[in-house]
C-alpha cells in the first residue's frame, strides 16, 4: 500500500449531494509519479433520527398556531427553508394540532410531531331573561364544547349543565329572582378533558 506521506488528495463538489470526486497526486519528492481521480456519491442525510425542540402545547387563540421548530441533526442545527419545511394541519382548533418538518437539501426524509391546543378563557356572549328561563350564549371556540354554571341569588353551590352547541336555554327557574352565570370551554383530547378557565360572571334578574 501506498503511504500517505506519498501523495496529497484534491476534493471536488464534496459539500452537498450528488457526484463528487477526490484525485490523488504523488508528492514530487515520493518514489511515485502521475495521479488518478476517481467519482463518488454524496446521498442525502436521513432526518428519522432527528432531534426537534420548540414544540409545546398552546391555548386557543382563534388563529393558526406555529411553533419556533428546531431541527438537529448529528449534532449540527438545520437551517429553516434551505434544509427543512415545516407543514401544519389542524392548528387553529382546540385539540391536537401536527407538525411534519420536511427535508430539503443535503437531508433526506420527515418527522411528524403533535401539540394540543387547550380551551382559553370562556366568555358569555349575551345572557337574556326569559319567563322562568334565561338563555345564555357563549363566545366560541371552534372544537369545544362548554359548560355553563349558574346558581339563584343566595345559594352557595353552582348548577351546570354541559351543551355541544354555543346557545342554551336554561328553564324551570324562579319567578323574579336573579341568576349569575359563568362559562367554560371543555374538549375531551387522547382520553383527557382540557377545561379552559371560567369567564367573568355576569346577572340575570328573570321574569
Amino acid at each position: 500500500a501506498v503511504t500517505a506521506d506519498n501523495y496529497d488528495l484534491f476534493f471536488k463538489d464534496n459539500g452537498s449531494v450528488g457526484t463528487a470526486s477526490v484525485t490523488v497526486v504523488a508528492k514530487n519528492n515520493s518514489a511515485y509519479t502521475g495521479s488518478k481521480t476517481v467519482n463518488f456519491k454524496i446521498v442525502a442525510r436521513s432526518i428519522s433520527g432527528a432531534s426537534v425542540s420548540g414544540i409545546s402545547d398552546k391555548t386557543y387563540t382563534g388563529k393558526a398556531i406555529t411553533q419556533p421548530v428546531n431541527v438537529t441533526a448529528a449534532g449540527r442545527t438545520l437551517a429553516a427553508g434551505t434544509e427543512y419545511t415545516v407543514a401544519y394541519s389542524g392548528n387553529k382548533a382546540i385539540g391536537k394540532a401536527t407538525v411534519t418538518i420536511t427535508a430539503r437539501g443535503n437531508y433526506s426524509g420527515s418527522i411528524s410531531k403533535t401539540f394540543t391546543i387547550k380551551p382559553a378563557k370562556g366568555a358569555i356572549k349575551s345572557l337574556k331573561a326569559g319567563k322562568k328561563k334565561m338563555t345564555v350564549k357563549v363566545k366560541a371556540q371552534s372544537g369545544a364544547k362548554y359548560q355553563i354554571a349558574y346558581k339563584v341569588k343566595g345559594a352557595k353551590k353552582y348548577k351546570t349543565v354541559k351543551v355541544s352547541g354555543t346557545s342554551k336555554t336554561i328553564k324551570k327557574l324562579k319567578k323574579g329572582k336573579t341568576y349569575t352565570v359563568k362559562v367554560r370551554a371543555y374538549k375531551a383530547i387522547d382520553g383527557k378533558t382540557y377545561y379552559g378557565a371560567y369567564s367573568k360572571t355576569k346577572k340575570v334578574r328573570v321574569k
